[in-house]
């Protein structure tokens, strides 16, 4: 596996294309046969730097979730168009839900800013909750992506 660092490059462009958030949200029903969350993603705009976002949603009573483990821990493998496995295993803080109620919590979380693939064209993240038991309730995940233009541009 290479080291996760080398996802990322630095660039100089001049623009980004026509800016268009894309995501998906997969079911916890959805999972392939290992457990994993997948998504597809295209980088395919060498003038762009992105943003991602993990985004999920958890039902639970309030004595369900204050048991459940402070950080939603993701084992995270992206795979590039030409088969490069990259990993790393990253957290969504529990606590930091951006809606809430009695039965329910969202969460949207900042997983790469201003990121730069290494190859362009349809990336493959295959995502792990890992002890996904540990959090009953949870619907599933989705993984956001933000075109976002580079500075000076």
């Amino acid at each position: 596996m290479f080291v996760w660092t080398a996802f990322f490059l630095s660039v100089s462009a001049v623009s980004c294309g026509a800016p268009e958030e894309t995501g998906a949200f997969v079911r916890s029903t959805g999972k392939d046969d290992g457990g994993n969350y997948r998504f597809s993603v295209d980088f395919g705009d060498s003038l762009c730097r992105y943003s991602l976002y993990f985004y999920t949603v958890i039902d639970a009573s309030t004595d369900d979730f204050d048991a459940m483990p402070r950080i939603i821990p993701l084992e995270v493998e992206a795979i590039s168009p030409s088969g490069r496995l990259y990993g790393e295993t990253v957290g969504i803080d529990k606590d930091s839900c951006m809606r809430r109620s009695s039965y329910s919590r969202q969460y949207e979380s900042l997983y790469r800013n201003g990121f730069v693939p290494v190859e362009y064209g349809q990336w493959t993240f295959r995502v792990k909750v890992i002890g996904e038991e540990k959090f009953p309730g949870l619907r599933g995940l989705g993984l956001k992506s933000v075109p976002v233009p580079v500075e000076g541009s």
